[in-house]
């Protein structure tokens, strides 16, 4: 389940990722994605000092939920970068997504 949470989260907060790559670009993109992960990162460190099995497991939940919302700002903002490293003809081999981007 800790790891399907990143899987579940991209989802409905790829939309607001690609909002955020739009309308303030790559760098405010990856900010948001660097340090959500790193507060997510933060919380599931401080589970460790937790007292009950169930207390640190419901923490470094939360932890993990935090974290996995920065993964869709992260991941398309990297595979946006990459449409101003190639041009057209080149874009296809190195994206998953291929003609349909950019």
């Amino acid at each position: 389940m800790m790891a399907l949470i990143y899987m579940i989260a991209f989802i409905p907060m790829s939309p607001v990722a690609s909002w955020v790559l739009d309308e303030k670009g790559i760098r405010y993109s990856i900010l948001i994605g660097t340090v959500s992960t790193f507060v997510g990162a933060l919380v599931k460190w401080t589970s460790g000092f937790a007292q009950g099995g169930a207390e640190r497991y419901a923490i470094c939940f939360i932890g993990q939920a935090i974290a996995s919302i920065g993964q869709p700002f992260v991941c398309n903002g990297m595979l946006n970068s990459l449409k101003y490293s190639f041009n057209k003809s080149r874009f296809e081999m190195v994206s998953p997504k291929g003609k349909n981007h950019g």
